[in-house]
């Protein structure tokens, strides 16, 4: 009988099921024993007990197999390179989302998990998580969480996090940034660094709202947007210098303005501005440099003050008939282009308030 139980105990004595029906078997023989069945019939229940146990267990081998293989599939893979045609007609199917792929070409638009060198493509890419790499291509770039690399795109860069790197776009979208936007339009959460571009928005940037006089306009009304080291200037203004002669301008610059103490700004900028006699838009280009400083009165109010060097560019046949602009009787400097092209440089200097964000 001893035999027998070893037979039966030996298979189980290792695992937690094992256990469990060394229990079961212990508990069968004390039964029979207290029944007077022989010990021969104790072992045939014991017997058929343990044929169902091997087959419980191995079910239960299977569905924990199973279980892994699921949690498996759910672990970001590797590969070295993906080809897409579209994201799930791809090389990595159906696991593209929770691919990291070295390389990665897509014909129109391909998705992963993340790209670790390069990735190229026509319509779009799209990364689940990180670039650690280079992504190029004609249409929109999309990042999902961390970005250390670049991102090239003929219209879009988007980054739902944070960008250690470079995006150059028409339009580019990210957290913070350590290193350059260049685009059109730029707006990320905060920067070190710079954003490049037609109009930048920086939340956590530098903000202000300036109205100003000077000896060519008597309003002038500007808005800074971006970082305090480079800023777009948005500017327009008017003046009526005669009776009936009515002068306006819209323009656009960049701009600078680095702290010198804790109150104390240094001021820099270049703008071009269109003039418009009467709403009449014909050629005239008023080019302005501008070297001055902003000092901060207390919470978000600055006055501000610049010397500036003003020239005029503008079309002697359509010009303003009869509007005279200070450069026209004591210019620094002057010069003709062509025909009907001037150039007339004279000196200015503006004064104004900011309201600071």
């Amino acid at each position: 009988m001893s035999i027998a139980l070893h037979f039966i105990f030996r298979p189980f004595d290792k695992t937690t099921v094992g256990k469990w029906a060394a229990t079961c078997l212990l508990t069968i023989f004390a039964l029979a024993s207290a029944k007077g069945y022989s010990a021969n019939a104790a072992v045939d229940i014991g017997s058929g007990l343990k044929g169902s146990i091997e087959w419980a267990g191995a079910a239960m081998e299977v569905l924990q197999h199973e279980d892994s293989f699921k949690a498996n599939v759910g672990d970001t893979l590797y590969q070295k390179v993906q080809f897409s045609l579209v994201p799930g007609l791809s090389t990595n199917g159906k696991n593209s989302a929770t691919t990291i792929n070295d390389f990665s070409f897509n014909l129109i638009g391909g998705s992963s998990f993340g790209t670790a060198k390069a990735e190229f493509g026509s319509l779009f890419n799209a990364n689940k998580a990180a670039l650690t790499g280079v992504q190029f291509v004609l249409g929109v770039n999309t990042v999902g969480e961390v970005q250390s690399g670049a991102q090239f795109a003929g219209l879009a860069n988007i980054s739902r996090g944070n960008v250690k790197g470079m995006q150059a776009g028409v339009y580019n979208r990210a957290g913070h940034v350590e290193g350059v936007q260049l685009g059109l339009f730029n707006l990320c959460d905060s920067i070190n660094g710079a954003p490049l571009g037609l109009i930048s928005y920086v939340r956590n940037g530098y903000h202000a709202a300036e109205i100003a006089f000077d000896e060519t306009f008597r309003l002038n009304l500007a808005f800074h947007t971006g970082v305090r080291n480079f800023y777009n200037v948005i500017a327009a203004g008017t003046s009526q210098r005669q009776e009936g002669n009515n002068v306006s301008y819209i323009g656009y610059g960049i701009g600078s303005s680095p702290k010198l103490g804790e109150n104390l700004s240094l001021n820099v900028q270049l703008t071009t501005n269109y003039l418009m006699h009467e709403g009449e838009a014909v050629f005239n280009l008023l080019n302005r440099m501008a070297l001055g400083l902003d000092y901060r009165l207390g919470g978000r109010v600055s006055v501000t003050g610049s010397f500036m060097l003003n020239g005029l560019l503008y079309d002697d046949v359509s010009s303003f008939p009869g509007y005279i602009l200070p450069q026209r009787r004591e210019p620094l400097s002057q010069a003709s282009f062509g025909d009907n092209y001037s150039l007339h440089v004279y000196p200015g200097a503006r004064l104004g308030v900011r309201v600071l964000w």
